[in-house]
C-alpha cells in the first residue's frame, strides 16, 4: 500500500531535526501509553516507542487530532507528526514506524499529474502491539545536540533530571544550564537569556502555534510571575536571588 500525498518536500522547509523529534516526542508524551526511549549513539539511531499505543490510518491525514479538545496536550492541529517524517525524509534519515501489524516508511515518488515528487508513505505487514519510531543515519553530535535540547530524552538516557520547583502552572528550573529555557510539558519553546531560571509549563496555560513559537514576551512575563507566587512550596531564597 502506498499513501500519497499533495504535500512537496519543500513544506514546512524551515523544520529540521529538532522540530521533527519534538513532533515525534510530543506525541508519545501526549499518549495513554509508557513512553521509552532508547539512543544508540555509536549506531546513530533513535528509538522513540509508546508502549501499547498503535495509531488508526487516519493519523496520516491532515487535520486529523485526538487532542484538540484537551487542553492538557500539546499537540492539536493533527499534522505535526506527519510532517516530522517528511522532514525527516527530506534530510536523508532512515525512518522505520512500526505501527502494531504495520510497518511504514515514508518516502517521495515523482507524481505525473503534478509534475513534482510529493510525499508517501508505503505500508507493510508487520507483527507487534507498540508503536516504535526509529530513526537512523544521525550523527554523534546530532544525537548530543538533541539530549541537551530535551530534557526528556536526557533524563531516559543518563537518568538524570534538572532541579525544579513545582507550581501550579509548573516547574521552575534551578539548574543554571536552563537559565531562560522555557518548555510546555517538556517541549522546547523559548529561550531568553534575560531569564534567571528555566521553565517548564503545563500545556493548558499556554497557546501554542504548529511552530510552538506564538507564545509572546509578554505572556512570558506573565507566566513566570504567576508560577514564582504559586509555588507548591515557597521557596523565600530562590525568590531573594531574584531581587
Amino acid at each position: 500500500m502506498l499513501y500519497k500525498f499533495s504535500v512537496t518536500k519543500d513544506y514546512v522547509c524551515k523544520w529540521g531535526l529538532n522540530e521533527a523529534v519534538r513532533e515525534i516526542l510530543q506525541n508519545a508524551i501526549d499518549s495513554s501509553g509508557e513512553m521509552v526511549l532508547n539512543i544508540d549513539k555509536d549506531g546513530g539511531e533513535l528509538e522513540i516507542t509508546s508502549l501499547g499505543i498503535v495509531l488508526p490510518q487516519s493519523t496520516l491525514l491532515l487535520g486529523q487530532s485526538s487532542k484538540r479538545n484537551d487542553p492538557n496536550k500539546v499537540g492539536l492541529n493533527g499534522e505535526g507528526s506527519l510532517l516530522a517524517l517528511l522532514v525527516l525524509a527530506r534530510n536523508g534519515y532512515e525512518v522505520t514506524i512500526y505501527n502494531g501489524d504495520n510497518i511504514w516508511t515514508p518516502c517521495f515518488e515523482y507524481s505525473e499529474e503534478f509534475n513534482t515528487d510529493i510525499f508517501c508513505i508505503k505500508e507493510e505487514s508487520g507483527d507487534g502491539e507498540d508503536l516504535r519510531y526509529i530513526i537512523k543515519g544521525l550523527q554523534e553530535w546530532e544525537l548530543e545536540n538533541l539530549v541537551s535540547e530535551f530534557p526528556t530524552l536526557r533524563q531516559a538516557i543518563t537518568g538524570e533530571k534538572y532541579k525544579s520547583i513545582k507550581t501550579n502552572y509548573g516547574e521552575i528550573i534551578t539548574d543554571k544550564e536552563y537559565s531562560g529555557k522555557m518548555f510546555v510539558n517538556g517541549l522546547p519553546i523559548y529561550s531568553d537569556d534575560n531569564f534567571k531560571y528555566g521553565y517548564n509549563f503545563e500545556s493548558k496555560y499556554v497557546q501554542l502555534d504548529r511552530d510552538r513559537k506564538s507564545i509572546n514576551i509578554y505572556e512570558l512575563k506573565r507566566l513566570t510571575s504567576l508560577a514564582m507566587t504559586y509555588m507548591d512550596e515557597p521557596d523565600f531564597d530562590l525568590l531573594d536571588r531574584l531581587i
